[in-house]
């Protein structure tokens, strides 16, 4: 009966999921757009759904629950994944996912598949740091009939002021050879990236360029290289394993894409970025065809009222209009530091800069109400570490001290707002 349950399985695998051998290069986890997967948030993402259009309405696809650390409620503790049959959601893995001593970042994930009540490994992922906590490789390995093979190596090599490049390996698959890829970046005078560049080899010996993207930033753009690289640690891991968008690289305004060919670099796609008050509400898509930019594909974002993402809509260019694709749907429930889930109020809302910070840290409120408001920090214990009182609206600033004026660690902390009966949360993190 094993034997029969396992053949099944082995032919449910080669069509449930590309995701169960397929790994997102680092080129193309790196860009613009609302990472869904970031765990360095606010809010707890507890359900992502996929569905795709068939012409006259929506059909479910796929379905991710996420399950939290117990003793860090802010961490993923593991991923559950569904496929739809046409008529029900089917459990068909799972992804484990362990953690520093610190509980911050990512050192491992495990996925399996589930049938009929058996358990079998597909992939595995060992994540390593250096000594300032910046990710410096990952391993990925894939179970292949009794034995487990590389299929993907990534290392990034840090220089002076922020900058990095990437080094990546692809191993043997069904329809591939191995390849080696090598990725070199252009910083700004702020540490952003404008232009990363691309080649691809054979061997490690001989290099030839691939793709190359420049970009330019929306002048409301307040990132850096070191808040890149911090949120490269806390969220590329999962970001590859999920085959989910990655670390943003901030408020983009242009990216143009170029392909190498045998006369040298050539123009292939444009992406034009929207936002309404910070947020990216539009990515449109644009070929070269003809001398001329035209319009391939449109990403829509949608956001609740405390600005979580809501749902990315995504639509292609048909004879004359846009056309549904595909779109994924969020659902969120808030995290406290208490732990608590609660509901997210409309007029009362919180905004910090920087985040994470060194010194100081800037916290502003926005309410109707005129009464005072008191901000507590708490530490991941649960202790009040500082108090203080500001008139609404008025940015009130944290010099990263305790109550007795002592320097606090580095670390998460929560900001708690009070004001009558209104409350909001943020999570915010010190680096020293």
């Amino acid at each position: 009966m094993k034997k029969i349950i396992f053949i099944t399985f082995v032919i449910i695998l080669s069509t449930v999921h590309v995701f169960a051998i397929g790994i997102t290069p680092f080129s193309k986890l790196i860009k613009q757009g609302n990472p869904s997967i970031n765990q360095d948030r606010d809010y707890h993402m507890i359900q992502v759904t996929r569905e795709s259009w068939n012409t006259t309405d929506w059909m479910n696809s796929e379905r991710y629950e996420y399950h939290y650390n117990q003793s860090n409620p802010a961490k993923i503790d593991s991923i559950s994944i569904y496929t739809y049959n046409e008529t029900e959601w089917l459990k068909t893995g799972v992804d484990r996912i362990s953690y520093m001593p610190d509980q911050m970042y990512v050192t491992f994930i495990e996925r399996c598949y589930l049938l009929e009540g058996y358990s079998m490994p597909m992939m595995k992922m060992f994540v390593n740091y250096d000594n300032q906590n910046r990710l410096t490789n990952i391993a990925i390995y894939r179970y292949i009939i009794n034995a487990w093979a590389p299929l993907n190596r990534m290392q990034i090599d840090y220089a002076e002021n922020n900058t990095f490049s990437v080094f990546e390996w692809y191993g043997n698959d069904e329809t591939n050879p191995p390849e080696y890829q090598r990725g070199t970046f252009d910083f700004d005078t702020f540490g952003r990236v404008t232009q990363d560049t691309w080649e691809v080899s054979a061997d490690s010996s001989f290099w030839e360029y691939d793709n190359s993207t420049n970009r330019t930033y929306h002048p409301n753009d307040t990132s850096t290289g070191a808040e890149f690289i911090h949120n490269i640690a806390l969220d590329l891991p999962l970001s590859m394993f999920s085959d989910d968008e990655g670390p943003s690289f901030g408020m983009v305004s242009e990216e143009t894409n170029y392909s190498w060919t045998d006369d040298g670099w050539v123009a292939e796609e444009h992406t034009l970025y929207t936002y309404m008050q910070n947020w990216l509400t539009e990515s449109l898509i644009q070929g070269w065809l003809d001398d001329a930019w035209i319009n391939t594909d449109k990403e829509t974002y949608s956001h609740n009222n405390d600005n979580t993402l809501h749902q990315i809509v995504h639509q292609y260019y048909g004879d004359s209009d846009w056309v549904n694709s595909n779109r994924t749907t969020y659902e969120w429930s808030e995290f406290t530091g208490n732990h608590d889930n609660q509901p997210v109020m409309n007029n009362f809302s919180l905004s910090v800069y920087p985040n994470p910070f060194n010194q100081n840290i800037s916290m502003k409120t926005e309410s109707r109400s005129k009464a005072p408001i008191f901000i507590s920090i708490y530490n991941t214990k649960g202790q009040l570490v500082k108090s203080l009182k500001s008139p609404t609206g008025n940015p009130i600033t944290w010099d990263g001290t305790d109550l007795k004026g002592h320097k606090v660690s580095s670390g998460i902390y929560f900001c708690k707002v009070t004001q009558e009966n209104h409350k909001a949360f943020k999570k915010i993190i010190k680096f020293n």
